[in-house]
């Protein structure tokens, strides 16, 4: 998968002291947003499992949303993502 950018970006977190890509984010009141674009063969393989896996460096993380619709993330601000 790799970070892309998108309409409602507004904010880049760096990713260089890390050594990592940057991700451009959507800042919002109580949330960040990133948008992921998955190569085609990562695509071929979402389609045949159906599956998605996520992995977070370090021992701990914020509960997170995932979702293939951006309809599912505006308006971010007022809570309503994944409700």
């Amino acid at each position: 998968m790799t970070p892309t950018e998108f309409e409602e970006q507004d904010a880049i977190l760096s990713g260089e002291e890390l050594g990592v890509q940057n991700l451009p984010v959507h800042v919002g009141d109580d949330c960040i947003v990133s948008c992921w674009e998955p190569s085609k063969e990562e695509l071929e393989e979402i389609n045949r499992t159906g599956k998605v896996y996520l992995c977070v460096v370090g021992t701990t993380h914020a509960p997170l949303f995932l979702t293939g619709a951006k309809a599912d993330l505006w308006p971010v601000e007022e809570g309503q993502a994944g409700d």
